[in-house]
């Protein structure tokens, strides 16, 4: 019972290993100095009252503590050599002792999104979560004033100090890689503290909408583009399909002709109302190839219509007034232009027209039905004498 109220009744060095397995190290937080004659007198006090007031004194005396749970005892303001008590029954003293429980069970904190710039200068909103838990409670106790507090704080600056150092592409792609130098870099602050970080996690990544947009808008032309490279290689891939196809029928025609009824199969199975008239496609080439075009017929031409001069009875004296005036006559020199028509042999029938008898009409011809109204004469020609 004096051990379990703290009092070591060996005489050897003093080795304190508790229920937890702490070493040396507990044994160093421990005041090295021997309690003094004052403590002893209060000690050995509050034992004679215990005595004395039993059973009523055990209500304060035996204390119980859980399977996840440690006690850390503190004898007048001392560390009781021995570690942590528990789980189950311990005693304390009253008047004396003062002991704190401590949770060992992992506990989950999650990091608050943090605003952070990143390397390419991108503000991004991320929060992590962190497992944590007490591994050593004296550790706990006796060197951080608040271990849960402190592990915490810790947390969101690691955050930011890492996440701070990579581009976007890294911290949305590589989280990963975030995660295990987050729980490397807290192990490290945590462990003077007797705090295990088990995990970290980074939770979620928040980009603003505009970036966000912008992000969309290139992930989608790129799948565009690949979509692109895809169809193209599969076009190209079809097409030196089908010149080996055309190879094959090429040098087998009958392989045509299967393919032709292969085609009708697959008609008839998909649309049952179709009616199909199968024509050979030999007949049709024969067809195609022995069809000429009739020979086109030459139109004939038309022959130039022909100019009809004014017979008149007396012709030479009109040509000597016209050579003394210079005077041509626009009929004569009106010469139709000569045609090339072709040579088409045309069977007119010859036709029977009866002669007919233009009887001897002496006309007078005068001045002005010789010469036209329009020509000027010089005023000194006298048209009589010519």
């Amino acid at each position: 019972m004096l051990n379990s109220l703290g009092f070591n009744m060996s005489t050897g060095p003093k080795k304190a290993n508790g229920a937890n397995g702490q070493g040396t190290e507990d044994e160093e937080i421990a005041c090295e100095e021997g309690p003094g004659i004052c403590s002893l007198l209060l000690t050995i006090g509050s034992l004679l009252l215990i005595f004395a007031s039993l059973p009523l004194s055990l209500y304060v005396v035996v204390k119980v503590v859980q399977e996840y749970e440690r006690a850390v005892i503190f004898r007048l303001g001392r560390l009781l050599t021995g570690g942590a008590r528990g789980p189950g029954v311990f005693f304390i003293i009253p008047c004396v002792d003062v002991f704190e429980k401590i949770d060992m069970r992992t506990m989950t904190y999650e990091i608050p999104p943090q605003e952070i710039l990143t390397k390419d200068s991108v503000t991004v909103f991320v929060n992590a979560i962190m497992y944590y838990k007490v591994k050593n409670p004296i550790h706990a106790v006796a060197n951080v004033d608040d271990y849960g507090a402190s592990a915490r704080l810790l947390a969101a600056t690691t955050l930011r100090n890492v996440l701070g150092t990579l581009n976007l592409g890294d911290i949305l792609s590589q989280r990963e890689t975030i995660a295990r130098e987050m729980q490397d870099t807290l192990v490290e602050g945590t462990s003077a503290w007797g705090v295990q970080v088990e995990r970290v996690e980074v939770k979620d990544v928040r980009v603003p909408e505009q970036l966000m947009r912008a992000m969309a808008a290139e992930a989608e032309a790129a799948r565009n583009a690949r979509a692109k490279v895809i169809a193209a290689e599969g076009e190209h891939k079809a097409s030196r399909s089908l010149r080996q196809a055309a190879e094959v029928i090429m040098d087998s025609p009958a392989a045509l002709q299967l393919r032709y009824l292969q085609t009708l199969n697959s008609i008839s199975a998909e649309n049952n109302s179709t009616i199909i008239f199968p024509v050979p496609i030999d007949i049709m080439s024969n067809f195609m190839r022995g069809r000429q075009l009739p020979p086109t017929v030459p139109v004939p031409a038309q022959p130039p219509p022909q100019i009809h001069k004014p017979s008149r009875p007396d012709l030479r004296a009109q040509e000597s007034l016209q050579m003394l005036i210079d005077v041509k006559d626009p009929l004569e020199d009106s010469t139709p232009p000569e045609l090339e028509s072709p040579d088409v042999e045309l069977d007119i029938p010859e036709l029977n027209v009866p002669e007919l008898e233009v009887p001897d009409i002496d006309f007078k011809l005068d001045e002005d039905d010789l010469l036209p109204s329009d020509i000027e004469f010089p005023a000194d020609m006298d048209l009589k004498n010519v």
